[in-house]
């Protein structure tokens, strides 16, 4: 995907309009697809309007984006081409179909339903994995032979943009950093939507998740952060003389917590900091794009 990560292109999409759906294994294929799009919601009809110059949005925007199988992680190519040819032979029709058929293992199955690709059939991953494993015929210790009822407490937005990061790299549940705004606020921590009003050599704080880290030798020892939050990006200047006494923060830290100041030059928008600090937030199971 380049000099980006799928999960950052996936959030800008959002951020402009786009409808991106999760793996399907009923609708979507082994690579994205586009498929038609759903009518506007009043959520993707503000996103549009901030990004649409000439004229409102259309009530049916641009297809929508299905995430392909392949992006579950661990999935192995015997199980991609499994279930390919099991796709063209007929459509799935239940996760016993879906696991018999492409004869898919515990393990894969288990990948699965943890990247929501039954959801079709069983909105609820946890559901969805008990069932495919009993199509199967997975057998544990001490199981009981009769089947039970499972009834997990559903997943909240972020345990799931947590299991999506874990199962497939990506997630169209929302951005990791919506968990801590609450807290961020009552400390007077700016999103990048509230850094964009702000006047230049402006004192703030801001936060986010590193997604990109530069230092070219062009620029003399300066390293370069961009910063994602749910609203957009932040670009994060760390200067020469600041970078090794903060060196396991700016260089390591998977979130980061910046105090500085606004440094506008023409379009241009960054922060300069002088104090870095490592955001306490539950790990992703990603890691940012380095550049020298």
């Amino acid at each position: 995907m380049g000099f980006y990560s799928p999960a950052t292109l996936i959030h800008e999409a959002k951020r402009h309009g786009v409808e991106v759906r999760p793996p399907c294994l009923h609708s979507g294929d082994w690579e994205c697809t586009a498929e038609t799009a759903a009518p506007l919601t009043a959520e993707l009809q503000t996103a549009q309007r901030r990004f649409v110059r000439e004229g409102p949005p259309a009530a049916y925007p641009r297809p929508a984006l299905r995430v392909g199988w392949r992006f579950v992680r661990g999935i192995s190519e015997r199980a991609l081409e499994s279930l390919r040819g099991a796709r063209v032979a007929a459509p799935f029709t239940s996760i016993a179909d879906v696991t018999s058929r492409a004869r898919l293992t515990r393990s894969e199955v288990n990948l699965l339903a943890q990247a929501g690709a039954f959801s079709v059939w069983e909105p609820d991953r946890r559901k969805a994995a008990w069932e495919a494993l009993r199509a199967t015929n997975d057998t544990l210790p001490l199981a009981p032979a009769h089947r039970t009822p499972h009834n997990p407490v559903p997943l909240t937005r972020d345990e799931l943009i947590q299991l999506d990061y874990y199962a497939t790299g990506v997630t169209v549940h929302g951005h990791p950093m919506m968990a801590y705004r609450d807290r961020l606020k009552a400390q007077a921590v700016k999103d990048s939507r509230e850094l964009e009003r702000m006047g230049n050599r402006k004192d703030v704080s801001v936060a986010g998740l590193v997604v990109i880290r530069q230092r070219p030798h062009t620029a003399n020892g300066t390293l370069f952060l961009l910063l994602e939050d749910e609203h957009g990006f932040i670009n994060v200047v760390v200067r020469k003389d600041d970078v090794e006494p903060n060196e396991e923060v700016v260089k390591r830290a998977q979130f980061v917590l910046v105090h500085g100041h606004v440094s506008r030059e023409g379009d241009a928008l960054s922060v300069v900091g002088h104090e870095f600090i490592a955001l306490e937030a539950e790990a992703l199971t990603q890691q940012s794009r380095d550049f020298r």
